[in-house]
Parts: structure tokens; C-alpha cells; sequence
């Protein structure tokens, strides 16, 4: 019971590492739309999109310049995060990460 205990802590752990590395990565997407490295909103989905997709390969990503903001945001199946497969069959669980920033001119 007790080695059960600690893989499904383990478990939550990761997930919620995962979470916070999306967090970062969405956060830095954003931050080189606000700045223009990005020429275009495509651009900058399709990295943001191939940099989440090696937490989670089913991920969805989108990236977008709108009012004057950066907004991009993900989710990621709970199940592509599973390492012990506690939450593997959770298809309805979904963690996602999404920020806003101001794009410079």
C-alpha cells in the first residue's frame, strides 16, 4: 500500500512538472511574438506547437496576435503525461497552460 502511495504521488508530480514546463514554454512563446522573432502568427504556433508536442505528443497548441496581444495557449491529455499509467485511459482529463502578452512595437 505504501509503494502504491508513493508512485501515485510521484505520478501527480510529474504531471504537475509538465504542467509548469508548458507554462514556460507557452510564456516564452509569447515573449518572442511580443518582440517579433515570430514574422507571423503561423510561425510562431507551429514551433510553439513542436516544442510542447515532446511533453505530449497528442497536445494541441495555438498562438495568435490579437488587439495588440500575445495570446497563446495549450493542452495537453492527462495520459500522455502518465509514467506509472495511473491516469493512462483518463481521456477526459486535460491539463492545459495559456498567457497573454503585450506585443511591442
Amino acid at each position: 500500500m505504501f509503494f502504491f502511495t508513493l508512485l501515485l504521488v510521484m505520478e501527480g508530480s510529474l504531471i504537475f512538472n509538465a504542467q509548469a514546463l508548458a507554462m514556460r514554454i507557452v510564456q516564452d512563446t509569447n515573449r518572442a511574438i511580443a518582440v517579433g522573432i515570430y514574422p507571423d502568427s503561423a510561425t510562431a504556433q507551429a514551433q510553439l506547437l513542436t516544442r510542447i508536442r515532446t511533453l505530449s505528443p497528442t497536445a494541441t497548441a495555438s498562438a495568435r496576435i490579437e488587439n495588440g496581444l500575445a495570446i497563446s495557449s495549450v493542452r495537453m491529455p492527462v495520459g500522455d503525461l502518465s509514467r506509472f499509467g495511473f491516469f493512462r485511459n483518463s481521456e477526459s482529463l486535460v491539463i492545459s497552460a495559456s498567457s497573454q502578452q503585450l506585443v511591442e512595437k
